[in-house]
């Protein structure tokens, strides 16, 4: 990732790209979707930086820096064909 972040992240099943996105402080909103949807699609759930097992700089974070957080992770996943995007709170 960028700026010394590492983005932890849940990738299960095989398939189309479903990616769920929580809101702040959340690295359990999709604990009950996850076993339903892997079976059908490529499951990707991220922790936000500062959240559960990703990095947590210790400076304020930016919706543009939670942005960039999610590009790069599609680099990093070479997901560039269309996904699949749901999402929460902050997220949505």
């Amino acid at each position: 990732m960028y700026d010394d972040v590492e983005l932890y992240y849940i990738k299960e099943g095989e398939g189309q790209p479903l990616v769920l996105i929580s809101g702040l402080g959340s690295k359990m909103s999709w604990i009950f979707q996850i076993p339903f949807f892997k079976e059908k699609m490529m499951v990707i759930a991220p922790h936000n930086r500062g959240v559960g097992k990703s990095s947590r700089p210790n400076y304020l974070y930016t919706m543009g820096m939670y942005l960039r957080d999610i590009k790069e992770l599609f680099e990093h996943l070479n997901l560039r064909e269309k996904i699949h995007l749901c999402g929460l709170s902050m997220g949505g």
